[in-house]
């Protein structure tokens, strides 16, 4: 299994009090092997809790790019219990949407494919019925939670939202719960929420850069040859099948982890989480590709046309995250640009020697890039 710690201490610092450097954290983990992580904050004023799923978007199967961050969304639909007035009888219409939705995918007719979804719509429709929206959302805000949300990257996928000390039995039970049988209801109007955050990437110019910038330096890794949203293809063609078969593979208790950080008392809190989250079942141990990372022959250049203006952008190979040469290419990737603006970077941009300059370091799990970019100004500037 791949390390876990890194980025949930990560995770856990950023929402720490900036006054309080020393950060305690206990690990330990469950019979089913789901690893805990706890900080006790008595200075906090309530308790952060997130659920980590070790798989992101680089996991998705090549046929069906997006599956990970899609299933993000359904989860926060309900299960068998929750999120439904009658589940026995909306099953009979999800069942349906999901044989449909894998004909869907494998039809070239355009006219089958038009037939196929207005059967969809109106399975859709009658499951709706009964479905109840947000029911998840509104049971945590109704112990006080806040901040409900999630997100997907390349490498992880992860639950969070803050909620009141007082409420930790009941947060832990609607957390565990939640990925115990979930249902993948509403799936056809959550889609359109998918699409319409795909769409949204696709016009932001700045975001088509740095898609393309990992397309180059990553080599024929997923960071390269695939997007965490998902191609346009795959999402206007989803499978209910692949996605509960991609949360049976990677959402099981031993590669997931807890995280809590906060005003509580963790000898009180431990047997509390075996009760809830100890329910998660153990599966089998995800298997993960290995990737030979690839290395630039010399100096390479491309050019492609993306932006409306000339813009440079200079990409260096780094290390992944777990690397013992991170803490030190952090600091050269400090000394070029910071939130001082003391960087050599930073100097240009104030000394107004180009329209625009900056820099960044990415660190992923298995491999690790750095960049820089700058606007050239069309007058006065230099060469």
């Amino acid at each position: 299994m791949r390390n876990l710690l890194f980025p949930l201490l990560l995770l856990t610092s950023s929402i720490l009090c900036a006054q309080d450097p020393i950060i305690n954290v206990e690990q330990y983990e469950l019979p089913n092997g789901l690893k805990v992580y706890l900080n006790e904050d008595k200075n906090a004023s309530n308790v952060y809790g997130a659920v980590w799923v070790n798989a992101g978007g680089k996991d998705d199967p090549a046929e069906a790019t997006g599956i990970a961050h899609y299933l993000e969304h359904m989860l926060f639909k309900g299960t068998k219990e929750l999120g439904t007035q009658n589940y026995e009888t909306e099953k009979t219409h999800l069942d349906s949407i999901k044989t449909l939705y894998d004909e869907l995918a494998i039809t070239k007719s355009p006219e089958t494919k038009l037939q196929i979804q207005k059967m969809i719509n109106a399975q859709e429709l009658k499951a709706s019925q009964f479905a109840i929206p947000n029911e998840f959302d509104r049971l945590v805000k109704s112990i006080g939670g806040s901040g409900v949300n999630a997100g997907t990257n390349y490498d992880y996928t992860y639950y969070y939202n803050f909620f009141p000390a007082n409420q930790m039995t009941k947060w832990l039970d609607i957390y565990s719960h939640r990925f115990q049988n979930p249902v993948f209801r509403l799936f056809q109007s959550e889609l359109e929420a998918v699409y319409e955050e795909k769409n949204r990437a696709g016009d932001d110019l700045q975001r088509r850069v740095f898609t393309k910038f990992n397309e180059y330096i990553y080599g024929d890794h997923p960071y390269s040859t695939q997007t965490v949203l998902g191609s346009v293809e795959h999402l206007k063609n989803p499978s209910l099948t692949k996605m509960y078969e991609y949360f049976q593979k990677y959402y099981v208790a031993n590669n997931m982890a807890l995280v809590l950080s906060g005003n509580f008392d963790a000898t009180e809190v431990k047997p509390l989480i075996t009760e809830s989250f100890g329910k998660l079942k153990r599966g089998k141990e995800p298997e993960f590709p290995q990737y030979t990372r690839n290395s630039f022959d010399g100096r390479e250049v491309e050019k492609v046309r993306i932006t409306p203006i000339k813009v440079g952008f200079m990409g260096y190979k780094l290390v992944p995250a777990g690397h013992p040469d991170r803490p030190a290419l952090e600091i050269v990737g400090g000394m070029m640009s910071n939130s001082n603006q003391t960087g050599f970077i930073d100097k240009m941009n104030l000394n107004n020697e180009l329209l625009y300059a900056g820099g960044e370091q990415d660190f992923l799990e298995e491999d690790g890039s750095a960049f820089i970019f700058f606007v050239p100004k069309v007058f006065g500037g230099k060469p």
